[in-house]
């Protein structure tokens, strides 16, 4: 059994590909606290529910990226998207979270979940 995990996970390990997980909590138009996120330098409200993250290196590119909401205060549909990033040259990615529709800053009862894949070669796959 042991060996069978180890080949999967050799399988999975590229050189190339960085992934970062994590989370932090919302701060409703400030900086995000409780950052638990190697591999983040920050995340900031900018207001307006436009999100800020910047990375603590900077990449070739955005391969992928997931993030959520977990917000046992006011379940509501949360959506977020993507809508900017320069990770290769100012490290940040921009995010626009939704509530209902809307755009909302995530208050501090609400988790932002990251799963983010970046490229840290300039090969092409």
């Amino acid at each position: 059994m042991a060996a069978r995990n180890m080949k999967m996970q050799m399988a999975h390990f590229v050189p190339d590909l960085v992934n970062i997980v994590g989370k932090a909590t919302g701060a409703a138009g400030v900086a995000y606290t409780a950052l638990d996120a190697p591999g983040v330098a920050s995340v900031v409200d900018s207001g307006s529910g436009v999100t800020l993250i910047t990375l603590a290196d900077k990449y070739n590119r955005l391969m992928c990226a997931n993030f959520s909401v977990l917000d046992a205060g006011t379940v509501d549909d949360w959506e977020v998207v993507v809508t900017a990033e320069t990770v290769s040259t100012t490290k940040i990615i921009t995010l626009a979270i939704f509530k209902g529709g809307a755009l909302a800053s995530l208050a501090t009862t609400g988790k932002l979940m990251m799963d983010i894949k970046l490229s840290n070669s300039a090969k092409s796959r």
